[in-house]
């Protein structure tokens, strides 16, 4: 997605990324393998190589009109999709234990909250929810919240009666910002289509099935999210998708037909300058013309970026506005890297340290401005009196790369290697534990090399101190820092 020529959005579409199992709005069913009391959490098995996370207060306050739903629906009972035959029963409480609402084996419905990132698995809720064009649907609930971007509070009270009036007894919703001034004929559809979808998760439900709902495509979801009043064009070199947005855009936004452009003759990406912008603000270093720099480093807890000065002579008298503007500059960068490669969790920038309490908060409020636009929930604080602003950001899923780099297989993007000296070590002190005269091993070329230079050998000493023959064959699939023996 781009904004006034910028590249702030990227998403990867089907066969364009591993991806994960399960994405998030993915709602399966679960089983309860281990619970945890000292966390108050459960991990559930859900089809996936690593189990989900459960935490006793992501159950919601209807978990157990959840799992009630589940037990009739499971025993055949005739339940209506709009639950207007369905009696809930009392609710957990607040602050209970999961030991006390679950135990192992126990199968429940669970959503997709947030999707693998680093070594943690899947975060699964059982608070339910069904997106839609204009509002996303809630069973169980009875509330109505409409988005803080619907500023106008006439607006906010007609979408809160609106979809109050239309939705059943038993259902909720959140208004999305899309929903703003839509006549009421395409609100009443778009909750139609929800609760349709509502019906075809109970229908699985109550057939057994493991995944009980999913999005159809990630374009159809992109296209839901992402098309809003300020989208004013959406350009494709594809055929194939140009046909799709105009069929989707005819059934869920009419009013924003004819919008779609088709370049089929063109690299979208090389004529729009969008693969020179994802190559330069997918590196570790990022400069830009006000002669200044910005490093990004990524740690397991949170990601760092450092912004310096560069060739811009700062020593000399204006100093301060030259910082400022270095710094707000580096600072516009930031916001668009952080949504670009959607980056979350804890943000740390170290600026440029700034005499002026005004500038700071200048800076403060500049980056509020700039990262306005971003959808992922966020927190901005004021520069510290050690010139670092901190930032915290919705994380739900693992941060993308967008350039064409990949990690070196050796060293996985640190640019650091174990010492062949240590690796040679470590098969000294594993041959002369195991028996026997003769033995392989499959070593890394390098290592072989080692092990073979010099006269004598270190083959040849080894032989002398341990009276063991080692035959090092190379392979170069093992990597630098690992070797085996073959038996």
């Amino acid at each position: 997605m781009l904004e006034d020529g910028k590249v702030v959005e990227v998403y990867p579409l089907e066969g364009h990324t591993a991806g994960t199992l399960y994405r998030e709005g993915t709602i399966v069913m679960g089983t309860v393998k281990k619970l945890m009391p000292s966390i108050n959490a459960a991990f559930l098995d859900i089809g996936a190589k690593v189990k989900a996370f459960l935490h006793y207060q992501d159950l919601g306050p209807h978990a157990a009109s959840l799992l009630k739903l589940h037990g009739l629906l499971q025993k055949k009972k005739n339940i209506h999709p709009d639950l207007s035959n369905f009696y809930p029963p009392e609710s957990f409480p607040l602050r209970g234990k999961i030991t006390d609402v679950l135990e192992v084996g126990m199968k429940l419905p669970v959503q997709v909250e947030k999707e693998p990132i680093a070594t943690k698995g899947y975060r699964v809720s059982m608070k339910l929810s069904i997106p839609a064009r204009y509002h996303v649907l809630m069973p169980f609930y009875s509330m109505v919240r409409v988005s803080r971007r619907i500023e106008e509070e006439s607006e906010r009270k007609r979408l809160q009666r609106v979809i109050r009036g239309l939705l059943p007894p038993r259902f909720g919703a959140i208004v999305r910002t899309a929903a703003a001034h839509r006549p009421i004929t395409e609100i009443e559809e778009d909750i139609r289509a929800a609760l349709d979808r509502w019906a075809g998760v109970m229908e699985r439900m109550k057939k057994g099935e493991h995944v009980l709902y999913k999005e159809d495509s990630l374009l159809d979801r992109y296209l839901r999210d992402l098309v809003n009043e300020d989208v004013t064009e959406i350009i494709t070199d594809s055929p194939k998708h140009a046909v799709f947005v105009e069929e989707w855009l005819r059934v869920n936004a009419p009013h924003k037909k004819g919008m779609v452009v088709c370049r089929k003759e063109q690299d979208v990406f090389k004529e729009e300058g969008i693969e020179v912008q994802l190559n330069a603000l997918s590196q570790r270093i990022v400069r830009f013309e006000q002669g200044g720099y910005i490093v990004m480093d990524e740690t397991e807890a949170l990601h760092v970026f450092d912004v310096n000065s560069g060739s811009r002579n700062t020593s000399k008298q204006g100093r301060e506005e030259t910082v400022l503007a270095i710094n707000l500059r580096a600072a516009e960068l930031i916001a668009q890297i952080l949504r670009l490669r959607d980056i979350g969790g804890l943000i740390v920038i170290d600026f440029i340290d700034m005499d002026k309490a005004e500038n700071r908060r200048t800076l403060h409020k500049k980056m509020e401005e700039f990262m306005k636009r971003d959808r992922a929930a966020h927190t901005i604080l004021p520069l510290s009196r050690f010139g670092l602003m901190q930032i915290t950001r919705q994380r739900s899923r693992e941060s993308q790369e967008v350039g064409r780099s990949e990690k070196c297989p050796l060293c996985a993007g640190t640019g650091e290697i174990v010492p062949i000296m240590d690796v040679v070590e470590s098969i000294y002190h594993m041959l002369r534990r195991r028996r026997g005269f003769f033995h392989t091993i499959k070593v890394h070329p390098f290592v072989r090399a080692y092990l073979l230079r010099g006269v004598p050998s270190l083959r040849t000493q080894w032989l002398w101190r341990l009276r063991k023959w080692l035959r090092p064959v190379e392979d170069e699939e093992t990597p630098i820092n690992a070797f085996h023996f073959v038996e």
